[in-house]
């Protein structure tokens, strides 16, 4: 079921019949993109995208408005073009124009100090106070300016201004790239932006003009007004994040030394030495250096270029760059689409040869309305440039460095806006404006050369997916040892199995007939505080919470006092951003723990595996992603725990080769011996930690073709001793429900009773819990109900079988929205396609919708036929045949639902193993057949005896 039995899996689309292996270099973003069905943003999320939007309109304003007021800006402060050009020279348009003496001013030094700043205010405010900080400099800056101060604070205002702008872009573009169908909204924005900058000059121009006496700095009272209202937008908008981050107290920061805190700026400090150690974000930076030079040095110097090489009017000329600006706001909204549709890599290139054989038309066609035109649809190929480099970067860079990745990126980017008109200019300074064609030719070409080094982020790259990284991880055949020895892994040398199995299933039986230990669970202590409310005065050591389970031998002992949780301080940047874990808040103490022991190089690639691979299987239904997150924290401390992870990691990449020459069974042998200690204590607590070990070596035991099942022996009379205090929503939960679904595995496929006592499960609160993970578990218990009711020892009631039918048929009309599939094509035997085609939102969809249709399955197979004849009684059977055949259709579609939702896989292999035999029709067969294939190559595991099993089946059902 939705246990594990097979291997990891990588992203893939939804299965289709005759699939081709996915090759390991494949790059889905030059494929063409599916349906976008999904890729409506709520209310809120679009009010947040209208929001961001607005305020590069701003920024806009701001940027296209400078050129315009140069001219009065020098008359009325008395200064040369030298000294505004340095105020001003990153401003998009004003250095372009006068860049002959120009140097880093004060808009280039605003971007620069966002950058570093960036980060460290990042530790302190959370997104929507960074938004409004950047929306609020903006407005000072332009408050300042409406009134004509000083030239010296006229300065200052550039600074502001491009400063606000650093923070406003930044987390604009953060927030706007990680919201679904994210190339369209980055497109919207960066139109926005544009908009702006067509807007700006035609205003500014209208209020400098007015009049007899030029009053231009009344302009200002235009973005003045707009940059109130964008703050006020932002606040509405945002509000859900507009606070001051609270600070970590060292109470709370898992496995780190209380003695030592990480202060914020040590914090800062890490993720822009983690952000410049990214080749990523010198690759990217590189292709918006040369675009942005590009596109400044074209747009501002083409004035120029057009009055003195061409002869043309000045007048005429200054509303060239318009149609730049008009056609790259076109480009940015028309654009969007088509990149993402046919291919980002190859749509970009195509799209810089065009602009590059624009800009040579541009130079050899001595004609002004030809160059006009040439210009404007520059800025229309060029358009798409920026919003699908964020968009691509987004998905290079991890969550949790790029914003401070982003913000680096736009210095450099900055850097080839400022730079590259500055030397266009010195060197027409010399040789003449004409030089402006061959300068644009080069920029435009090292652009694409730049695009050409940028990496694609493939499926697997995206840190919403998941893909298996096993072959990788495995590394070198041999690797040396610590005493500088060779060191074989895999078929290193034959393993003397201790057999220990005997001894800890009698401990099993055993407690079968006593009262068996509880389960201690991590519950909150009392140093610990939650975000609502003030932290409180931490309490000493001998001090125990209520939550906590305690028996007279818990007391920690010296060996695992408090220091020995705090010397991994490689663990901290793990585990800082998962605040919402409950589990999280203090490092885990237990008589069974022990200090840190560091990883070797083998251990650490196995446990790497195990959480980017077989976590997943686990966590099919936590919301908390427990095993993902909390199994390999803890592992540094328990030992019974570390070696079941190794043994099952192990197992699974060393999966083609016999269980007696691999490393896995050493793991497993060890422990055992840990498992008898900890579950032999009959006084003492099996910690939470005892049972998600036990329940992963259930996982390992699955994997064999001798299944003994003795550890889904353990882990059934454990979970079913668990009283409602263990049941708090962490790892013993977790663990809980992963050992259900592996007791429904056995039940469904050996058609027997279940052996976990469903009454404990009630207390659990996925019961109460609105959640979708939650709505997922229920569908988990009413499957178990339904397997109970269908193979339980004593003659099944008609009564609960009919109440456990409405429940399920409840659970699916009252099913939230999330879980209607996204995107649906239903089977058409006509079009050839057997299989209907379904995408769901997430895991937890999969595995809840998949277990509804085999509920539905087992009921009707489990309801017996009443008819008053042998027709009627066939007739009735070969309904039920249908209603199972239908509904496994489903189970086998939702199997490729969504490319992190592994188990469905596993659940449809499963399934076929017990009703494959109901396709009767050769083409279905002939589907099953290609499906169990899809299913090996996915993941590496066998599925030849069952498709032989199948084969034979239905030989014999033709026969008879």
């Amino acid at each position: 079921m939705a246990t594990v039995t097979q291997t990891e899996t990588s992203s893939a689309p939804a299965y289709e019949l005759q699939t081709q292996p996915q090759t390991s270099d494949s790059n889905s973003l030059n494929d063409p993109g599916p349906p976008d069905e999904s890729n409506k943003p709520s209310r809120a999320e679009l009010f947040k995208i209208m929001s961001a939007g607005f305020s590069f309109f701003v920024a806009g304003v701001n940027d296209g408005s400078i050129g315009a007021l140069v001219p009065h800006v020098i008359r009325d402060y008395g200064v040369t073009t030298a000294i505004v050009s340095s105020v001003s020279v990153s401003t998009f348009h004003l250095a372009l124009s006068l860049a002959n003496k120009s140097r880093y001013g004060a808009n280039f030094m605003g971007w620069f100090v966002g950058a570093f700043s960036n980060t460290h205010l990042c530790e302190v405010f959370d997104l929507g106070s960074m938004l409004a900080l950047g929306a609020g400099l903006q407005v000072l800056a332009h408050a300042l300016r409406s009134w004509k101060p000083p030239f010296a604070l006229f300065t200052v205002t550039f600074w502001l201004a491009s400063l606000g702008q650093a923070y406003q872009d930044t987390h604009g573009n953060t927030y706007v790239a990680g919201t679904k169908g994210s190339h369209r909204w980055l497109a919207f924005i960066h139109a926005m932006y544009m908009a702006g900058c067509l807007v700006g000059p035609f205003v500014a121009t209208g209020v400098a003009s007015a009049g007899s006496v030029s009053r231009w700095y009344l302009f200002y009272t235009f973005p003045l007004g707009i940059g109130v209202i964008n703050v006020a937008l932002v606040m509405v908008a945002f509000w859900d994040t507009l606070r001051i981050k609270r600070k970590q107290p060292a109470t709370e920061r898992t496995l780190e030394a209380d003695q030592e805190p990480v202060s914020r700026n040590e914090d800062a400090l890490m993720l822009m030495k983690e952000t410049l150690k990214n080749k990523s974000v010198w690759l990217i930076s590189l292709f918006f250096f040369f675009f942005l030079g590009a596109t400044l040095t074209a747009s501002g110097w083409v004035v120029e270029y057009l009055v003195v090489v061409r002869d043309g009017d000045l007048n005429s000329m200054g509303y060239v760059p318009a149609g730049f600006s008009g056609g790259s706001l076109l480009g940015r909204l028309l654009l969007a689409e088509p990149v993402h549709r046919f291919g980002i890599r190859r749509m970009i290139f195509g799209f810089t040869i065009i602009s590059i054989g624009l800009q040579v038309l541009f130079w050899l066609v001595p004609n002004i309305i030809a160059a006009s035109i040439a210009i404007s649809l520059l800025g229309f190929f060029m358009g798409p440039y920026f919003a699908t480099g964020i968009s691509v970067a987004s998905k290079l860079f991890s969550p949790h460095i790029r914003s401070t990745a982003l913000a680096f990126v736009f210095v450099f980017a900055q850097l080839g806006g400022c730079l590259f008109p500055i030397i266009t200019g010195l060197v027409a300074a010399s040789a003449g404006v004409s030089v402006l064609q061959p300068v644009l030719c080069g920029l435009l070409t090292a652009t694409a050369i730049a695009w050409l080094f940028v990496p694609m982020p493939k499926e697997g790259d995206n840190p919403t997916l998941h893909q298996e990284r096993g072959h990788e991880l495995w590394g070198s055949p041999a690797e040396t040892d610590e005493s500088g020895g060779d060191r074989m892994y895999g078929l290193s040398r034959i393993v003397e199995y201790c057999d220990e199995t005997a001894q800890l299933s009698q401990i099993y039986d055993t407690e079968d007939k006593e009262e068996l230990p509880r389960i201690e669970t991590r519950a909150p202590a009392p140093t610990q505080f939650s975000f609502d409310s003030a932290p409180v005065e931490p309490v000493v050591e001998s001090t125990r919470s209520p939550g906590f389970h305690t028996s007279p031998n818990m007391m920690v002992s010296p060996e695992t006092n408090g220091s020995d949780f705090s010397e991994s301080r490689g663990s901290v940047r793990m585990t800082r951003h998962l605040r919402d874990s409950s589990s999280l808040d203090i490092s885990p103490r237990s008589p069974s723990s022990h200090p840190v022991v560091p990883f070797t190089t083998r251990e650490a690639i196995l446990i790497r595996n195990f959480t980017e691979n077989m976590a997943l299987w686990a966590d099919a239904t936590d919301l908390r992603r427990h095993f993902e997150i909390e199994v390999p924290r803890r592992s540094l401390y328990f030992p019974v725990l570390r070696y079941a992870v190794f043994a099952f990691s192990s197992r699974h990449l060393n999966r083609n080769m016999s269980d007696t020459t691999t490393e896995a069974l050493e793991y497993y042998d060890k422990c055992l011996s840990l498992l008898i200690e900890a579950v032999a204590e009959q006084n003492g607590p099996v910690d939470e930690e005892t049972l998600a070990a036990i329940a992963i070596l259930r996982q390992y035991e699955e994997m064999d073709a001798d299944d003994k099942e003795l550890h889904l022996n353990g882990t059934s009379r454990i979970v079913n001793s668990m009283s409602v205090f263990e049941f708090n929503g962490g790892l013993g939960e977790a663990a809980a429900w992963l050992c259900l679904r592996q007791d429904i595995y056995i039940s469904l496929t050996k058609q027997r009773p279940l052996r976990s006592d469903l009454d404990t499960y009630l207390q659990s609160d996925v019961f109460k819990r609105v959640d979708d993970a939650a709505y997922t578990n229920r569908m988990v218990f009413l499957l178990a109900k339904a397997l109970g009711c269908a193979f339980s020892s004593a003659t099944p009631c008609s009564v609960d079988r009919e109440e456990i039918r409405q429940e399920v048929d409840n659970w699916f009309d009252a099913k939230p929205p999330a879980f209607n599939p996204i995107y649906e094509v239903k089977r058409d035997r006509a079009e050839g396609r057997l299989l209907p085609e379904i995408w769901v939102l997430s895991p937890f969809h999969a595995v809840g919708l998949q277990y509804y249709h085999i509920a539905k399955i087992i009921l009707a197979m489990s309801t017996p036929i009443v008819a008053s004849s042998v027709f009627e009684n066939i007739r009735q059977g070969k309904r039920v045949e249908q209603t199972a055949r239908n509904h496994l259709l489903q189970v086998i579609a939702l199997a490729s639902s969504h490319s992190r939702a592994e188990n469905a896989l596993f659940t449809a292999r499963h399934s076929l193993s017990v009703w494959g035999g109901v396709f009767a029709e050769k083409e279905d067969q002939e589907m099953v057949l290609n499906f169990l294939d899809h299913v090996q190559q996915r993941t590496g595991w066998n599925t030849s005896p069952l498709r032989a099993s199948l084969q034979e089946q239905w030989i014999q059902d033709t026969r008879e």
